[in-house]
């Protein structure tokens, strides 16, 4: 397993793998590793992401193939609890549909499982080619994160992977896996239980994603977090800390 993973916590009992967004790299969960010092934390660079950019091909398969082989190497007792936002989302589901016995609980958040169009299908592609250029500019990416209700607290990070982000051929792939993604066969036989959240001002189409999702699991519940946005680890890590152990443990929130 050649995935780039950091690692923390490995002497606690439970373990977590947190899941990052598209074109992310695993500082988006550095709040939420913090958070859980008592729990053992995997947060995997996804293939051609960060410091997994010589891992290919990304593929919404073939990287949950390979975080399922890191949950069966390095999480304790070959199981782990589960945690995306975005891409990481739909991997979290894709995960659940091919090996539901390596997880434990699983939260998706912001996960789309209906094709898109229009505004929305813009608002996913910040890393293609045609914005990258205009992102070397301070100006022009704040205006970017605080579009995105991102806290510029996290500017460099997000500069950097998204110039070291590959190609155009990896931005085009990966849009396509997002857009192209649905519930997978069989996911509608999984018991796990899984939490589905979202910020409360997320696109419409992640409302609606939330609720074929909600069917479609045997043990679900659905989460908006009060006025929040798509990456919204990042605006209320306090908020998504509290509610993630919450669910954790089976808890109300």
């Amino acid at each position: 397993m050649d995935l780039f993973v950091k690692e923390t916590g490995k002497e606690n009992e439970e373990s977590i793998v947190f899941i990052t967004g598209g074109g992310l790299s695993g500082w988006m969960w550095d709040k939420q590793r913090d958070g859980f010092t008592d729990y053992h934390c995997l947060v995997p660079d996804l293939p051609e992401h960060g410091k997994s950019k010589h891992v290919a091909h990304f593929t919404i398969e073939t990287a949950a193939e390979q975080i399922i082989e890191l949950i069966k190497d390095r999480a304790h007792n070959g199981k782990a609890h589960i945690i995306g936002i975005s891409l990481g989302g739909q991997l979290v589901i894709q995960i659940l549909g091919m090996a539901p016995e390596v997880v434990d609980h699983a939260m998706a958040s912001g996960t789309v499982v209906r094709p898109y169009y229009g505004r929305f299908a813009l608002t996913m592609m910040p890393l293609s080619i045609i914005f990258r250029p205009f992102l070397k500019s301070d100006f022009i990416l704040k205006k970017f994160l605080e579009n995105g209700k991102i806290p510029l607290e996290y500017l460099e990070n997000y500069r950097k992977d998204i110039m070291e982000f590959n190609t155009y051929g990896l931005t085009k792939r990966m849009l396509n896996e997002n857009a192209a993604f649905r519930i997978p066969k069989g996911l509608c036989k999984v018991e796990n239980s899984v939490l589905i959240a979202m910020g409360e001002t997320e696109w419409e189409i992640v409302h609606e994603s939330a609720e074929d999702l909600n069917k479609c699991l045997a043990n679900s519940q659905i989460f908006k977090a009060p006025g929040l946005y798509h990456l919204w680890n990042l605006q209320s890590p306090e908020l998504f800390n509290k509610t993630v152990r919450a669910w954790l443990n089976d808890k109300d929130f």
